[in-house]
């Protein structure tokens, strides 16, 4: 979600546009990054990650998913 306001110039629909393409060309840039990331795992494997402290719960949680799921699987 994503949101912009402010309390200028809001009857000149210009400046409305301006704004509206100003940040939609900021999200377009990261579109072609998010999809090559996308691409890297959707075989959703922990191999090859990075592991920083930042990202110790989720790579836990999905640790933990996955040690679950491979239980489900063996019944």
């Amino acid at each position: 979600m994503f949101a912009l306001s402010g309390d200028f110039k809001i009857d000149e629909k210009e400046m409305s546009k301006r704004l509206f393409e100003g940040s939609r060309a900021t999200f377009l840039e990261d579109v072609e990054f998010l999809e090559a990331v996308q691409s890297n795992r959707d075989d959703r494997s922990l191999d090859g990650l990075i592991h920083i402290t930042a990202d110790g719960a989720q790579l836990q949680a999905r640790r933990m998913l996955s040690t679950m799921i491979g239980a489900e699987q063996a019944r």
